[in-house]
């Protein structure tokens, strides 16, 4: 794997720097995922490497210019396969997009059940641990502090029942919304903010029910992560979660309106109301995410659909290569991108060298082999 960050500085030499790549390792497949470098160079690609299968993987649509499935579509004849991640977004890319059924395929998002085991866990040692009263009902909103996600109406719903004693609310996560979860944690004595939070699975451990007030979603991690361990969810009727749900019956769904109060008082009954049977249903999501999105089971998904596109590849060009080593000297004028080059190569020594490519590190000075340049001149010359 390679890192963008180290193919140069600005968007035109990143860009050039892929394409070098792949004209060194002309894979057999090539997998975008939000990668707008691939999807400009799939034409050049196709031209110069008919053989090469180019697979995209597409998780929602937000009515964007900008949004995946738009920016996707202008390159849709150089993709030989188009992924996403559940019945509901084939069907936009069938009949909105027009893309042909055929090269369509769904493969579900995966989840680590070895990390999200509840078995791992207990629930008031994690509680402990997080400084939080393990005799309370725990509530918890864990993504990023984003408007799409619904922060506000969560904090509104902390609002809503304070008057509840034996109820506490957790926030785990970061974003643009920071300042307020901050400030809800200072003026609520309830409501705990953990701010960004690595290991989730704890954050789920220590949660009696989660809620997910998101305006939009794809395949959203979060409920099968929530499954797995075990967590009722409550969560907007929304693409994505409405089928998880549905499908596994962990949670409960909900109609959202434009009234984040509204929506705080309607969460509040199904939490007031219904609580034992949300902790009841609880107890389907592990068996259903084991028999659907393990990664075992999702890893057999990836391997037919990749093994499928190798087998029916023409058989790659061979590569004309010279007998015996090869030297290349790059020599540049200052301003040409030669520093660039330099940084470039140093920093993918490693992967070069797989791939039979040395770039020496006798006579570096800085990313470049400048003493090796220089050891024939003077020193009034090299001054």
């Amino acid at each position: 794997q390679y890192g963008l960050d180290g193919f140069g500085q600005t968007p035109m030499q990143q860009l050039r720097t892929t394409w070098n790549l792949i004209c060194l390792r002309r894979p057999k497949v090539i997998f975008i995922s939000s990668n707008s470098f691939l999807y400009l160079l799939t034409p050049h690609i196709k031209r110069r490497f008919p053989e090469t299968a180019i697979i995209d993987i597409l998780h929602n649509e937000f009515d964007s210019i900008v949004d995946w499935f738009t920016i996707s579509s202008e390159y849709d004849q150089y993709l030989d396969r188009r992924i996403v991640t559940s019945q509901y977004w084939k069907d936009v890319l069938v009949e909105k997009y027009e893309i042909d059924s055929s090269t369509v395929v769904v493969a579900d998002n995966p989840v680590d059940t070895d990390l999200y085991d509840p078995g791992r866990f207990d629930s008031n040692e994690v509680l402990d641990g997080l400084g939080l009263d393990a005799t309370k009902r725990t509530v918890s909103f864990i993504g990023r502090l984003h408007p799409q996600k619904g922060l506000d109406v969560f904090l509104a719903l902390a609002k809503e029942m304070s008057d509840r004693q034996d109820v506490q609310f957790l926030i785990a996560g970061d974003g643009e919304f920071r300042d307020d979860a901050v400030e809800a944690d200072r003026r609520m004595r309830h409501v705990h903010f953990l701010g960004h939070f690595p290991t989730v699975e704890r954050v789920l451990a220590a949660t009696d029910v989660l809620v997910c007030p998101s305006a939009y979603e794809g395949a959203p991690l979060i409920g099968l992560e929530c499954a797995a361990m075990d967590t009722a969810l409550i969560a907007a009727d929304v693409v994505g979660f409405s089928e998880q749900i549905a499908e596994g019956g962990f949670g409960m769904t909900y109609q959202a309106s434009l009234n984040i109060h509204d929506d705080a008082r309607t969460i509040r009954s199904l939490l007031d109301d219904r609580f034992d049977e949300l902790l009841e249903r609880a107890r389907h999501g592990r068996r259903w995410v084991l028999g659907r999105h393990s990664l075992p089971v999702v890893g057999e998904q990836y391997r037919s659909v990749l093994g499928a596109l190798i087998e029916e590849r023409p058989p790659s060009r061979p590569v004309r290569r010279r007998s015996g080593r090869r030297l290349t000297l790059h020599v540049g004028l200052p301003k040409t991108g030669t520093t660039t080059i330099q940084q470039t190569l140093l920093a993918n020594r490693k992967q070069l060298a797989a791939d039979g490519v040395v770039y020496p590190l006798a006579g570096l000075k800085g990313p470049g082999q400048m003493r090796i340049a220089t050891s024939e001149l003077s020193d009034r010359q090299r001054a």
